[in-house]
């Protein structure tokens, strides 16, 4: 569940989450540093972290493996060995919860979304938190609610 909130709290791809490292970590910047070789766009960028995804973490050191403090360069999520793994461990949950055609991708899109529903980042702001390189492929992502941009008019 707490691999679940992170990514709706951050909007980083599966692959990017499960390689995610302690050493990554920047709880005083409020970051989360991720290598080039980890990224989709093979460029190096800095996730910026909410206090409910730093308390996602905080949580996620009491899971550690082997219940010893994690070293710096173990993986914070290391209970699925790869985006496959997760994938399968997502659709039986989906399926305990009858819920049907869900993928773990889909978290990063209700993640993008509810950035801009928020209204506080500019879209350029939320390129840089999402890693999106180009702004048609973020347009993808959102779906502003016609009711919300007639408040916003008056």
């Amino acid at each position: 569940v707490n691999v679940m909130k992170f990514a709706i709290e951050t909007a980083m791809r599966c692959q990017e989450i499960l390689l995610a490292r302690w050493m990554d970590l920047n709880v005083a910047g409020r970051t989360l540093n991720i290598p080039k070789e980890h990224v989709k766009t093979k460029t190096f960028r800095q996730v910026p972290l909410s206090s409910r995804a730093l308390a996602i973490l905080k949580d996620m050191e009491k899971y550690a493996k082997d219940g010893k403090k994690p070293a710096p360069t173990d993986r914070i999520f290391w209970q699925w060995k790869d985006s496959n793994h997760m994938g399968h461990h997502f659709r039986r949950i989906c399926h305990r919860a009858k819920i049907d055609d869900l993928h773990f991708h889909d978290l990063r899109h209700e993640a993008t979304s509810r950035f801009f529903e928020k209204g506080r980042l500019s879209d350029m702001e939320i390129m840089k938190v999402t890693g999106h390189t180009q702004y048609s492929t973020l347009q993808r992502y959102v779906q502003l609610r016609p009711s919300a941009l007639a408040d916003k008019m008056d």
